[in-house]
């Protein structure tokens, strides 16, 4: 028994310890991901400026705009620059965005990890369209045993976002 108890805290520690080694950078936004972010704001300020990129947009200032296009930027035009500017910071903020796949079938398939094996690495895999490196760390904590697998997965569940 005390085996037991012993293999099951080294499990945790190390899972737990295992997780606040992994980070995950924000991935880089290219000019046509800019064109395909959020909403018509941002489509309408890109198109009216084609000529920005995405640093020069996460930097620009009315009085730069004025600077480099000689007009004045509005009130209007100001909140929406202000609008694209924060989408932009969001989008390059949540690099592990997942809209197909909601939070209820990535729970069931965890927990249904007790019963069949491999199911935490399926939803893991799937909530980062097996990018980047959890799902295999799911893999390897599921080898051990399914329950730190299964405890591996649902940790991680809150770095990803759902429908």
């Amino acid at each position: 028994m005390k085996k037991i108890v012993f293999i099951l805290s080294f499990v945790l520690v190390a899972t737990i310890g295992l997780m606040s080694v992994s980070s995950t950078s924000p991935s880089p936004l290219n000019k046509a991901d800019n064109i395909s972010l959020v909403n018509r704001d941002v489509q309408t300020f890109l198109s009216e400026n084609p000529n920005l990129s995405v640093e020069d947009i996460l930097t620009l200032t009315p009085k730069k705009y004025k600077v480099l296009t000689g007009k004045k930027l509005g009130l209007k035009k100001t909140i929406m620059l202000k609008v694209v500017q924060k989408q932009i910071k969001k989008a390059m903020s949540n690099p592990t965005q997942k809209k197909g796949m909601s939070k209820g079938i990535y729970v069931l398939l965890t927990i249904g990890g007790l019963f069949v094996f491999g199911l935490p690495v399926i939803a893991v895999g799937l909530a980062t369209d097996f990018n980047g490196d959890d799902w295999w760390k799911c893999l390897l904590w599921s080898f051990l045993c399914i329950l730190p697998g299964v405890i591996y997965a649902l940790v991680k569940m809150k770095n990803y976002s759902f429908s």
